[in-house]
């Protein structure tokens, strides 16, 4: 009697760890940054430790998490069988092929998007965020000396290429960048709420794109002035 009980206590042990064991990284504040674990729930998921966080992510449509190697491989003899779910409307996944995009579910099916040049793909905050700290190294090697970006936060800013990397810029005082022409314009409409129209009575700017005029500050306002033929401003 004695032995059956301490056999179903061990069993009982046995289980017990099992299960305290994976809900320990689910629940856990703090896990060692890059782990990964399999989520013993959904075999096409698994958990990934961000920021002393375990953050919940799905493998792409058809495809599963294989635990030995520690990534998610295409479900060719339907091991997993939620790994052909349908997913939702709206909702993004990684792409492991490319930092620099991420996965959209437009109709049922996975659809691949790109994010800005000089911007990786965050999965915590699934959302691509530019890249100050080289997350995506690949990236880095399309960026081309000079090139220039618009700065999605900052209408009345810029991204330009130096040195392979994407340094944040800004327009004269009182204009925006035109993302299609990739110049700085006088925001004589408003078309940059956070450019300021701003200005000291008097003061004298260099005009964005004009190297024969300059911008003077009129009642708060830039105005647009030509130098005499044959000059230029110099803004020094």
């Amino acid at each position: 009697m004695r032995m059956i009980y301490y056999v179903c206590s061990m069993c009982a042990l046995i289980c017990l760890m099992r299960t305290s064991s994976a809900s320990v990284f689910k629940d856990s504040v703090k896990c060692t940054e890059g782990s990964v674990a399999a989520d013993v729930d959904d075999c096409a998921s698994y958990f990934q430790c961000l920021d002393d966080e375990a953050v919940h992510i799905n493998c792409p449509n058809g495809s599963y998490f294989e635990a030995n190697n520690e990534v998610c491989v295409v479900d060719e003899f339907e091991i997993c069988p939620t790994s052909t779910r349908k997913c939702f409307e709206g909702d993004l996944f990684v792409d492991f092929n490319d930092c620099a995009a991420y996965l959209i579910c437009l109709r049922g099916n996975l659809v691949k998007q790109k994010c800005s040049l000089g911007s990786y793909f965050n999965i915590i905050s699934k959302s691509c965020r530019l890249d100050r700290r080289a997350v995506c190294t690949p990236q880095r090697e399309i960026c081309k000396e000079g090139e220039r970006t618009e700065d999605s936060k900052d209408c009345a800013g810029y991204l330009e290429c130096a040195r392979g990397a994407l340094v944040k810029k800004k327009c004269p005082s009182g204009s925006y960048f035109e993302a299609i022409f990739k110049l700085c314009q006088v925001d004589e409409k408003g078309v940059c709420s956070t450019s300021s129209n701003h200005c000291s009575e008097g003061e004298v700017q260099v005009a964005p794109n004009n190297c024969a005029g300059y911008l003077t500050c009129q009642n708060g306002k830039l105005e647009t002035k030509s130098c005499p033929s044959g000059s230029f401003l110099n803004p020094l």
